[in-house]
């Protein structure tokens, strides 16, 4: 029961980001082609450098590693949000 609660909240919290519903969205950046953050790419210093391609690999890494572990019981959750995943790798 725990572990379902603590899915949902997860869940929740990821739509927010691919859905762009919080106050920090994702952008795709036309220069290199890639995905940062709003506010990383108006300020350098802003989301550990985001905005300037710093430590993709690992803060998308939570948020894939974090799709896995909701995707494991709601695989159909997942398939909606497939596209969203990929653009982050």
């Amino acid at each position: 029961a725990a572990a379902s609660r603590l899915r949902g909240r997860l869940r929740a919290a990821l739509d927010t980001w691919l859905l762009g519903r919080n106050a920090d969205r994702l952008e795709y950046e036309r220069t290199y082609g890639g995905l940062v953050s709003a506010k990383g790419r108006a300020d350098e210093h802003a989301d550990f450098g985001n905005g300037y391609y710093n430590d993709h690999h690992f803060h998308y890494g939570y948020l894939l590693y974090a799709a896995a572990v909701v995707g494991k019981t709601d695989i159909g959750w997942l398939e909606q949000r497939e596209a969203a995943f990929l653009h982050l790798v």
